[in-house]
């Protein structure tokens, strides 16, 4: 078993078991907390667990928490799930728009004709041909943006970018998953 193999294996299994220690948890609360706060989301890691662990929030005194950010994190626990259902599947237009319409439900701009799924695209695809998959983090936004803006130019700004959020998620999965290594 390749440790790609055995990745996808623990998320299943511990999705399943409802596990709330392993790299099924760290990579819920991490690629929601990311992916949603790069995107504008107000909320903290802390009230992105809370979400995942209890479907609750509790708020600080003086949080202001938008709707939005709220209904977009918990939508984000729902793609990611249906992109592990999907890992047998070839990347098709139905696909996309699935993640699309599952990520915006019940949100304000839940009619807009498309929205930025490709980091959950990404992450499949790199499951699904046996590659280390990796989440950007909000740290790194505007390089990651940078590196998308300029990637006809420089293509490799946005690979090494790319790169080092690999490395880190490597890392994790190395603490986190049996069977695995570098």
């Amino acid at each position: 078993m390749t440790s790609v193999e055995a990745l996808v294996t623990c998320l299943r299994s511990e999705r399943q078991r409802k596990y709330k220690s392993g790299i099924y948890y760290l990579t819920q609360t991490e690629f929601a907390y990311n992916s949603n706060h790069i995107e504008g989301s107000k909320l903290t890691r802390r009230h992105t667990e809370s979400l995942f662990t209890t479907r609750t929030l509790v708020a600080d005194a003086g949080d202001i928490i938008r709707s939005d950010d709220v209904t977009e994190t918990v939508n984000h626990f729902r793609a990611f799930d249906r992109l592990l259902d999907t890992l047998d599947e070839p990347l098709t237009e139905t696909i996309i728009k699935t993640f699309h319409r599952i990520l915006k439900t019940n949100t304000s701009d839940a009619d807009l004709p498309y929205f930025r799924v490709g980091r959950l695209l990404l992450f499949r695809e790199c499951l699904r041909h046996g590659i280390v998959p990796f989440i950007i983090d909000a740290e790194h936004r505007d390089f990651y943006y940078r590196g998308l803006y300029y990637y006809d130019r420089e293509p490799g700004y946005l690979r090494d970018i790319c790169l080092s959020a690999q490395d880190h998620y490597t890392a994790a999965c190395q603490k986190l998953v049996p069977g695995f290594s570098a």
